[in-house]
């Protein structure tokens, strides 16, 4: 026996079916029989809840289904107490309370509204913009046209009637000031143009200045070594052809027994035999053109032979001080 045994929960009338579809008294443990008590009120529970959002879903969807069929008398202005009043005998509409019924149409109210907002939006738009088309059709509005000027001559248009009187001055505001807008567009994109023109024009000019800098390098080095090389291939010809007689003989045998620096004057004898004019024919005669060079003109030519005699001057000076010690 259980010692101390909880009071009696009244379960009369109450059955337990199981497979062998025993009554509850044949259960003969107390904390069974409570426990079996229990599941079932637990599941009655769930199952009345279940019945509950059933119904209500099905009154739910029943009154969305009376919005339908009285769409004809709902329009964006229907309020609660209108659609009531024509309504409110419908089963449909008491099968919910009364904050369920508000929301329901007020969601299908506001959609209505909505839609008529956007219609009368479109409508408006197509109205303003048809009136628009109307001045620019005009041709000879400008920023500065005045409407006082202007609407006598559009009053037959259907167009200038769609819109209303205290309407239409600003609407004409309002074309000038989209027409200054889009002439200030053009600008701007004459402007750009321009600019990128100009930007691109000036990298050419940069360009071609660049290019023409390298070329001219180019040449100045390459002319530089043209120059030296024709300057080189003229002084082979100086020395082939400007030769000073007198210094092989100070070159043979003693050069300070020799006769000549006891016989003339040590000027004298060191005067260059060479000059210009009578060794230019001889120089231009050069079979390989080495006096005809292009990158060498005729004062450079007269320089560089005056320089060849110098040297050779300079030289029998050197000779002629060696002999006189």
């Amino acid at each position: 026996m259980e010692s101390k045994e909880a009071p009696e929960v009244n379960l009369k009338g109450i059955e337990f079916t199981s497979q062998t579809s025993l009554p509850v008294q044949a259960i003969p443990s107390y904390s069974a029989r409570k426990a079996l008590f229990e599941h079932y009120v637990k599941t009655r529970a769930d199952e009345e809840r279940k019945e509950k959002r059933a119904a209500q879903k099905a009154a739910v969807e029943g009154f969305k289904q009376l919005l339908e069929e009285a769409k004809e008398d709902i329009n964006e202005d229907t309020d609660y107490q209108s659609f009531k009043k024509k309504w409110g005998h419908d089963p449909r509409f008491e099968s919910l309370d009364r904050k369920e019924r508000e929301v329901l149409l007020n969601e299908r109210v506001l959609q209505l509204r909505k839609a008529a907002q956007e219609k009368a939006h479109a409508v408006r738009a197509a109205v303003i913009s048809q009136f628009k088309s109307m001045l620019r059709e005009q041709g000879d509005i400008a920023l500065n046209t005045r409407w006082s000027k202007v609407k006598d001559s559009l009053r037959s248009d259907p167009r200038y009637k769609s819109v209303k009187h205290e309407d239409r001055e600003s609407l004409f505001n309002e074309y000038l000031s989209e027409l200054k807008a889009a002439e200030q567009e053009v600008a701007r994109i004459a402007k750009a143009k321009y600019d990128e023109e100009d930007k691109l024009k000036e990298r050419e000019r940069a360009l071609r200045k660049r290019k023409e800098r390298e070329e001219q390098e180019v040449e100045r080095v390459r002319s530089k070594a043209r120059r030296k090389e024709a300057v080189e291939s003229y002084q082979a010809l100086l020395v082939e052809i400007i030769k000073d007689p007198q210094t092989p003989k100070l070159l043979q045998g003693n050069i300070l027994e020799h006769a000549y620096f006891q016989i003339f004057d040590i000027s004298f004898c060191l005067a260059p035999k060479a000059s210009w004019t009578e060794s230019k024919p001889k120089l231009e005669k050069d079979p390989q053109g080495r006096a005809a060079n292009p990158h060498l003109d005729q004062s450079d030519l007269e320089k560089l032979f005056r320089e060849h005699v110098k040297v050779l001057y300079e030289g029998e000076l050197i000779l002629a001080r060696v002999a006189n010690i």
